[in-house]
């Protein structure tokens, strides 16, 4: 019977542990992919000692857990019989998101900043703004592609790899530290509430997290007489058990992602930059939930999108939103 720990960093940090347990032969394997995690290490058995593998250099602290998640319901099916699961942690340790690495490598790389950041449904606008080329920039995890949009200049950002949880905010920040004054990000959400209109773009104000703590959000692409839209962070979908989404929908919770979630509190770290006011803007294209295993409470949910008429809606109307505020900035700049 083998064992099995997760680990959020590197194994390096795990080495000492593990030698003193008694491992003596230690492999890494080629294809470590267990949900985004980077490494995987094989510890071949001692006198005494059952096999252990070891999963651990996860590209984010959501992905971490969303994987936990995953495991966790493995286990419980189980009922006894499959491998001893752990969590190990390191206090003393750090870790850096490989995402955050890697975009601080790339933008030692361009000679460009760019005062507006565009994030999600990338192909709505660079179409239009193919003739302002002004560069595109690439490593494995990040491509940025610059456009001279008037007077100002306009970066959009696609993941090669994954934007889960906090590490497109993490990321975003490299940015903002680089000199963008606005941000904005358009992306699927999990609907809550089902009165909401999947043909519009959803603009959440307020954010609650999943600890329970509100994050009030100044979202810029918000209507500003509208009323409050409430969305929730979940960092995984497994976690959205029946009791939880009938708590939230009786919260006012309207919809959760954990992205939107994540970037709505680090940009109020933004906001304390010196010498720095930084615009950001959220919208939310709503999808629904399919639950696989109706019979069970915490079950495997799918997000799908019961109308493709209402996604492409509300993908337009995120563009608008966008193009209108990178010309509001423009004429700005000419007053």
């Amino acid at each position: 019977m083998w064992n099995l720990d997760f680990y959020l960093g590197s194994f390096d940090d795990l080495l000492r542990h593990y030698q003193k347990l008694g491992y003596r032969r230690i492999y890494r394997l080629r294809s470590p992919y267990v949900s985004y995690g980077k490494e995987a290490y094989v510890l071949a058995p001692e006198p005494g000692l059952r096999p252990r593998l070891v999963y651990c250099g996860f590209y984010g602290q959501d992905l971490f857990l969303h994987t936990r998640a995953q495991w966790a319901i493995l286990t419980d099916r189980a009922r006894g019989e499959g491998p001893k699961v752990r969590t190990l942690t390191c206090p003393g340790c750090s870790w850096t998101l490989p995402g955050v690495k890697a975009m601080r490598s790339l933008l030692a790389t361009v000679p460009y900043t760019a005062e507006t950041v565009v994030v999600g449904y990338d192909y709505l606008f660079e179409p239009e703004w193919k003739d302002s080329q002004l560069g595109v920039y690439e490593n494995d995890y990040w491509r940025l592609a610059y456009f001279k949009t008037g007077k100002t200049v306009t970066a959009t950002l696609v993941p090669r790899r994954t934007n889960f949880g906090e590490i497109l905010a993490a990321t975003l920040t490299q940015l903002v530290r680089r000199g963008a004054k606005r941000v904005y990000y358009a992306g699927p959400a999990a609907r809550v509430d089902d009165r909401l209109d999947g043909f519009d773009l959803q603009t959440p104000t307020e954010f609650v997290s999943f600890s329970g703590r509100t994050v009030p959000f100044d979202n810029a692409l918000a209507p500003r007489k509208k009323r409050a839209r409430v969305f929730a962070a979940l960092p995984s979908p497994l976690l959205a058990t029946k009791e939880w989404l009938k708590d939230a929908a009786g919260h006012g919770v309207g919809a959760f992602d954990g992205e939107m979630a994540r970037l709505a509190d680090e940009a109020t770290q933004w906001a304390r930059l010196p010498d720095r006011k930084v615009e950001c803007g959220i919208g939310a294209v709503l999808a629904g939930l399919s639950n696989l295993h109706p019979e069970e409470d915490r079950a495997v949910y799918t997000v799908n999108y019961e109308s493709q008429a209402g996604k492409q809606s509300a993908k337009r109307q995120y563009k608008q939103l966008v193009m209108a505020k990178i010309a509001e900035a423009d004429k700005g700049l000419e007053d």
